[in-house]
């Protein structure tokens, strides 16, 4: 019984190292990663010398491109001050002119020819205001000069007496025409009514004309309280307004000049609007100047005819300046557009 159990025990013990030995083998052949390993995390040591227990494994590194960018900063770095829009640009006031420029309207006529008589009709008839102009730019292709005729239409108009007629000679070349509604006549010497145009026609009798534009543009502001006129003239002298002059009711015209004479001398300042044609129907200031400077001043206000109506400040066509009959001369500085001082 004992040698059985004896053989027993020495076969069960030959299993086990049977097993572990197969087992080793197993690994060593088909699995020679682990023992690489064990041998990195655990490099062998000299002998008589005690290895000891490896440290963890650091993290590995991640590359560059992948490490997580460092906590911000708690500090919050101001952000730029945005640039400040620019002001937007001035408008002018209702009624007030361009400073740069005048407003043009989309033209009427366009790249024709005057081979035929170039007509543009107004059904109803158009009013037009006192500062607008009308504006015609063309070539003339033509070795020579040809006349080109302009006609304008009011309601009234009937015939060639009736209606505001012109004709302006044009070089070779460019040209420009440019024609005032404000104070337009007739033929006939009567007011053409520009609230009540009803046809504008462009021809030319001998050679062809090529139109680039007919079109209406607003003026620019009328003559400001600084511009002056008749400066070193001396009496008589006049000043002719083309367009009429508007001038506003608080305003005025201011001469100054010099009497160079020993005695008093009668300065006469007269204005004229378009409807004056004689001594009746225009106003007259009238001022007894000593020798040297002297100032006169002519309001609006003042501006009543001989017949004791008031002149038409809106359209003030014409400013003559004499002295009576048999005295004289003076010379003058200037006649000025100004507001008078209450």
């Amino acid at each position: 019984m004992s040698a059985i159990q004896t053989w027993f025990g020495g076969f069960a013990w030959g299993a086990v190292f049977g097993i572990v030995g197969a087992t080793s083998a197993g690994i060593v052949l088909f699995r020679p990663d682990i023992i690489e390993r064990i041998t990195m995390e655990r490099p062998a040591a000299p002998a008589g010398q005690t290895v000891a227990s490896a440290p963890p494994a650091p993290a590995p590194v991640r590359p560059p491109e992948l490490r997580p960018a460092p906590a911000a900063s708690s500090v919050v770095a101001p952000k730029p001050a945005t640039p400040a829009a620019p002001p937007p640009t001035a408008q002018p006031a209702a009624g007030q002119a361009a400073p740069a420029q005048a407003a043009k309207s989309p033209p009427f006529i366009i790249n024709s020819r005057t081979t035929a008589a170039l007509e543009q009709a107004f059904t109803p008839p158009r009013a037009f205001a006192r500062n607008d102009e009308l504006v015609v730019r063309g070539r003339n292709m033509n070795a020579e000069p040809v006349d080109f005729n302009l006609r304008i239409d009011d309601a009234k108009s009937s015939n060639w007496n009736s209606r505001y007629n012109r004709t302006d000679t044009v070089a070779p070349g460019p040209f420009e025409v440019r024609v005032p509604f404000d104070g337009l006549s007739t033929s006939g010497k009567t007011e053409l009514d520009i609230n009540s145009i009803v046809r504008i026609v462009l021809f030319s009798q001998k050679g062809v004309l090529d139109i680039d534009s007919a079109q209406i543009e607003t003026q620019k502001a009328a003559p400001s309280a600084a511009q002056s006129w008749l400066r070193g003239a001396k009496t008589t002298a006049e000043q002719e307004f083309s367009p009429a002059l508007s001038v506003a009711a608080n305003q005025g015209f201011i001469l100054s000049g010099t009497n160079p004479s020993d005695k008093p001398l009668t300065v006469n300042l007269r204005v004229d609007d378009a409807a004056s044609k004689d001594w009746n129907s225009r106003a007259q200031t009238s001022l007894s100047v000593p020798p040297g400077p002297f100032v006169l001043r002519a309001p609006a206000a003042s501006w009543i005819t001989p017949a004791k109506t008031p002149l038409d400040r809106t359209k003030i066509r014409r400013v003559v300046v004499f002295v009576t009959d048999g005295e004289g001369p003076v010379t003058l500085s200037e006649l000025r557009l100004d507001t008078p001082t209450p």
